[in-house]
């Protein structure tokens, strides 16, 4: 029988902090539905591949009661750029929650900055990035201070400490989105410091490789964890952005992970699990599935999360909107 008081830690984790939509700031928010989950999964596609026919659906999106969706909206406006998203993202300048009108801020200045324009060059994210700042009233200096951590764990970040965290993560973006277009050396003359932010730093790091690599680079770093933290959410999404090319190579990892069990600890298959959930299809839910019977508890019992939600179709994209 499953000793429950032994779970309980790993599965906190493992499974709660995942479901976390980003550190800091503004209420607690509930764990979206199904038919959330399946919007933000929309949105997350539409903002990585530019679909300009989801415009309507993300501006409805920002104004969602529940913040794991008005996030996912918000991000992708960002990506696509349109002025037309102006007045709606605007009015969330007085959202309920700190932490969407952080963004809200951020998210209009990038698209009255940039709009639909994209850097060709390591000059072009450069100038984009600084316009940013501009239209913020920061500095580069400003946004690559050190951000201290909070003095208590029931404490929040203070909406200038959140705008700061977002603003690092749209430069962070704009660098991922250059790199994906084929830009080289990206981040080369980025004029701040993604340091501050984890999940800046893991975009603007991993953004260094592409494709295969990427991914493959991405696999390992998961697959060796032998704890989780929060920020661990971010290199879990980045994965999950890579989409159907990623699938196979975690599919891959994970028997080999359980041909050489003793190398490996429950929390990278968690965190592979976690990734490929984000990305579904019958091959993820097939090899999720394989691991339900696995002779360590605490493998069965992530494998049981995670194919709940592959075996009804349904994609648990967007672990966190940055």
């Amino acid at each position: 029988m499953r000793n429950e008081s032994k779970l309980l830690l790993p599965l906190t984790l493992c499974i709660a902090l995942l479901t976390i939509a980003s550190r800091g700031g503004g209420m607690d928010p509930a764990s979206p539905m199904p038919e959330e989950e399946e919007l933000i999964s929309i949105l997350r596609d539409a903002g990585l591949t530019g679909d300009a026919s989801a415009l309507a659906t993300a501006i409805r999106a920002a104004t969602h009661k529940n913040q794991f969706v008005a996030m996912q909206g918000l991000w992708t406006l960002a990506r696509l750029g349109s002025a037309e998203a102006l007045p709606t993202v605007e009015a969330l300048f007085d959202a309920e929650m700190a932490e969407v009108r952080a963004y809200a801020r951020v998210v209009a200045a990038q698209i009255r900055t940039n709009g639909v324009s994209v850097a060709r060059d390591a000059a072009g994210v450069r100038a984009q990035v600084l316009a940013l700042l501009g239209a913020l009233h920061l500095s580069s200096a400003e946004v690559s201070a050190p951000i201290p951590p909070l003095p208590g764990r029931d404490m929040e970040e203070d909406e200038t400490t959140l705008q700061r965290r977002w603003v690092l993560r749209e430069c962070a973006d704009v660098v991922r989105a250059a790199a994906n277009r084929g830009v080289v050396g990206a981040a080369s003359t980025l004029p701040v410091d993604p340091a501050p932010d984890e999940a800046a730093r893991a975009k603007v790091a991993f953004a260094a490789w592409k494709g295969a690599e990427r991914i493959g680079r991405l696999v390992d770093a998961l697959a060796a964890k032998r704890t989780l933290t929060g920020d661990d959410r971010y290199p879990i999404q980045l994965l999950a952005d890579e989409g159907a090319p990623a699938a196979p190579v975690i599919i891959a990892k994970l028997e080999a992970m359980r041909a050489n069990r003793a190398a490996y600890h429950h929390s990278g298959y968690c965190a592979l699990f976690r990734a490929v959930t984000g990305i579904g299809g019958k091959h993820a839910t097939a090899a999720v599935a394989s691991f339900r019977k696995d002779p360590d508890e605490w493998v069965r019992y992530y494998a049981d999360q995670c194919y709940e939600w592959l075996s009804k179709g349904i994609r648990r994209n967007g672990v966190v909107a940055y």
